[in-house]
């Protein structure tokens, strides 16, 4: 029921939960009798413990009844294998992959979850885990050149493409040809330096996308040679957004070969790239950029701006302030004003930083924001650490309310029960909150189990006096796994 999810006050919301809770069981329960099977195969006996969403552990069991509460399993135990491996309790934890960047922070070892509780599907839902945010920031971030009176200012997302130095391992010989033709020829289009490739799940049964498919084939082609009037533009944009096509074109990851920070893929193909983008006009005609690696350091200094003002907006954020990274305040903070007033800005927890270029980029990014950058070894496989460290961790928590003046009661796990004094009602809810946490983590596979306890009272001041309206006891129990 849904009580048993959620006890804040909101039925309909709690009654969405459950919705979506039932909706859930079905898939993980498959999902976790495979991994059972799979385990058997090998003659692992060990029981099957399952990440939460706040980045704790319940039993596999457990899992299956209340699957909802693994929603964002995944970046929760990044962060708590991040805490492990950083050795520290308190950082802000950015993770850049390919596509996002994904921030979160660390307080006294634990993820902060979101007090709202986490969406699902554009539902707002009352379950507590990791408070993630997800920006459009990474490695393959389509770059763009966006204007600010007559000077040219470059854009790093928040759509995704292919990197040309990567599709160069298999299409490097008609890359160089085709982007050399772009570099030489006499009139230049928006679409220079883009490529088109087919999925290999393409399908349709409209005659002119099914043209269009067997034109591309097997081959890169520049987007410039299928787009002749604004019909095909359009068509091929729709094409891309039901994942029928991709496209290829220059990328951070790109500029970072081009730098020497990153020689995974093909270094030529990146430099012509950058050389033909360096070629877009401003506003006074001339070449945004003098050559490839000028082009290239630019768009290395805008990963690191861009991704110090996106964790400055999530942290200002979390500090209850409206205004993020692009209040004039702060962006003379940034820039070390000092005439008539000195402002300075920096951040007390250390950012730690995890994704394969994290150390390309954040070490420069906690120079600009002025604290310290950790960027822990094995920091590729802190997913499988947290889930390895992580804790059960559950809580119970029990109302006390008035009654009337006299009268106070105490709606514990069974039912409710009346007193006539404050301190009395109190210790039996305390009791009854530690007694529930006990029995919860018990069956949530925990061992050895600690306890906290925390008493928030409303006492609103009438006059003089102080007027007791409601008590919540939150008791918490946390403990390895029985089995660890």
């Amino acid at each position: 029921s849904s009580h048993e999810l959620a006890t804040d006050l909101d039925a309909p919301k709690r009654a969405l939960t459950t919705v979506l809770n039932a909706r859930l069981i079905g898939l993980l329960s498959d999902f976790i009798t495979a991994v059972e099977n799979s385990l058997k195969s090998f003659k692992i006996s060990a029981p099957l413990m399952i990440v939460k969403g706040d980045g704790s552990l319940i039993t596999a069991n457990e899992a299956k009844v209340r699957p909802i509460e693994t929603i964002y399993s995944g970046p929760a135990a990044s962060l708590v294998g991040a805490c492990y491996l950083a050795k520290v309790d308190n950082a802000v934890i950015a993770d850049i992959g390919g596509t996002t960047t994904d921030i979160a922070i660390l307080h006294g070892g634990q993820p902060r979850l979101n007090p709202q509780g986490v969406k699902i599907g554009g539902w707002r839902t009352m379950v507590k885990a990791v408070d993630m945010h997800t920006f459009g920031l990474g490695g393959d971030s389509e770059i763009s050149v966006e204007f600010e009176g007559l000077d040219a200012n470059l854009v790093l997302g928040p759509k995704r493409v292919t990197p040309l130095s990567l599709l160069a391992l298999e299409h490097k010989e008609s890359l160089l040809r085709d982007l050399e033709k772009q570099l030489n020829a006499d009139f230049k289009t928006d679409y220079d330096g883009y490529f088109v490739l087919l999925s290999p799940h393409a399908s349709s049964a409209d005659s002119i996308e099914q043209s269009l498919f067997s034109s591309i084939g097997n081959q890169a082609v520049p987007l410039r040679n299928l787009i002749q009037r604004r019909r095909d533009r359009v068509l091929i944009h729709k094409l891309v957004a039901q994942k029928h096509l991709s496209l290829a074109a220059l990328t951070p990851s790109d500029a970072a070969h081009v730098l020497g920070l990153h020689t995974a893929w093909d270094t030529e193909v990146a430099h012509k790239a950058c050389e033909l983008f360096a070629q877009k006009r401003d506003k006074r005609g001339e070449p945004i950029s003098a050559d490839a690696p000028s082009l290239a350091k630019w768009i290395y200094q805008q990963v690191i701006k861009q991704s110090a003002n996106l964790l400055l907006d999530t942290l200002l954020e979390a500090d209850g302030f409206s205004s993020g990274s692009g209040h004039e305040l702060i962006k003379s903070a940034l820039k070390n004003h000092s005439r008539l007033t000195k402002l300075r800005l920096e951040l007390n927890y250390p950012l730690l930083g995890l994704g394969a270029s994290a150390g390309i980029y954040y070490p420069e990014v906690g120079q600009y924001l002025k604290t310290q950058t950790i960027i822990p070894e094995h920091a590729d496989v802190a997913n499988a650490v947290g889930a390895v460290m992580g804790l059960v961790r559950v809580e119970q928590e029990i109302r006390v309310s008035a009654v009337s003046q006299d009268l106070l009661r105490v709606h514990h796990l069974t039912g409710s029960q009346d007193f006539n004094e404050l301190q009395a009602a109190l210790e039996f809810a305390k009791r009854e909150a530690l007694e529930g946490a006990k029995q919860k983590a018990l069956s949530a596979g925990a061992r050895d189990l600690e306890y906290s306890l925390d008493i928030q009272e409303s006492k609103p001041k009438i006059g003089d006096e102080s007027l007791f309206l409601e008590a919540r006891v939150c008791a918490k129990a946390y403990g390895r796994p029985r089995f660890a």
